[in-house]
């Protein structure tokens, strides 16, 4: 990599933080709630990712935007959305079970009674989560959203531009320090890579219009980069799973576990190639170029 430049980048895009920081605000606002509306009336898998996912790039438009406020409690507006991504966890590892089952037809017969545990399990979290949902009230996260915007659109645009750029610095200072720890051998460190990895790319989602000059692929190679680390957190969570019901049923699953062991073993070995890209994504520390700047974008 060619030696960081300490000049500041062109961030004249940056004049316009706030405008496009609302925007994001009221189009992340509008999503949410148009995806709730919908896993409301038809509680299908699709729906439910969705509603996931503009949960998780809302929660990373009030972190920005909080960010420029110096709100303290704007905090709990964070705290409420997060309690409603973490509500999904037991139905969405069980979905993906299910899938990773089925992708390893070899084993099929010795997992028809571990498949259909996940059936039954996931028909059991469905029933639960329908009624949270249809019980879930928008009004007091409505109310910490529009004191959000509020609060943004009496802001100082230099300032802005500055919290902004800062605060996904230092969730790329976390990426970096987390992807330094990463060890082959302990699986648990590319679990804590992908925590802090996605919430920094929901944040360069939220103001990407603002980057100067982003590579096209920039966004596509960021995805791509966390469901890498994503479906090897789904090998660990479905070789625990398989354990915990070999142990409670009292059967065993030696053909399955050792399947499970290569698909994890393979997904490990495809990130360790890609590991090199995190490089290209974000500058190396504040007021430096960003790499693309630097013709070192692959």
């Amino acid at each position: 990599m060619n030696s960081v430049s300490q000049n500041p980048p062109d961030i004249s895009a940056f004049t316009q933080s706030i405008p496009l920081l609302v925007k994001r605000l009221d189009e992340c606002w509008g999503k949410y709630l148009a995806e709730l509306k919908r896993t409301r009336r038809e509680f299908a898998n699709e729906h439910v990712h969705d509603l996931r996912v503009s949960i998780r790039s809302l929660m990373a438009v009030i972190e920005l935007g909080s960010a420029v406020a110096h709100g303290k409690r704007l905090k709990k507006s964070q705290q409420m959305v997060k309690s409603q991504l973490d509500a999904f966890d037991e139905l969405r590892d069980t979905q993906v079970q299910i899938t990773l089952v089925d992708e390893l037809p070899e084993y099929m017969a010795e997992l028809v009674p571990y498949r259909a545990h996940l059936q039954k399990r996931e028909k059991k979290l469905v029933a639960r989560l329908k009624r949270k949902i249809k019980a879930t009230s928008a009004g007091g996260l409505a109310r910490q959203v529009a004191r959000l915007r509020k609060v943004l659109l009496a802001k100082e645009l230099p300032e802005s531009a500055s919290a902004i750029l800062l605060v996904v610095d230092a969730a790329w200072s976390v990426v970096m320090q987390r992807q330094a720890a990463v060890r082959v051998d302990h699986l648990r460190s590319i679990h804590h890579l992908r925590l802090a990895f996605k919430k920094f790319r929901y944040m360069v989602e939220n103001i990407y219009p603002l980057l100067p000059d982003p590579p096209e692929e920039l966004r596509r190679q960021l995805h791509d980069y966390q469901a890498q680390m994503g479906r090897i957190q789904d090998a660990v969570v479905g070789a625990q799973m398989l354990t915990d019901f070999a142990a409670k049923s009292g059967m065993e699953f030696l053909a399955a576990t050792t399947g499970f062991d290569a698909v994890q073993h393979s997904r490990v070995q495809v990130f360790v190639e890609a590991m090199k890209m995190i490089n290209t994504f974000w500058r190396m520390a504040p007021g430096a170029k960003f790499p693309w700047q630097l013709n070192v974008f692959q």
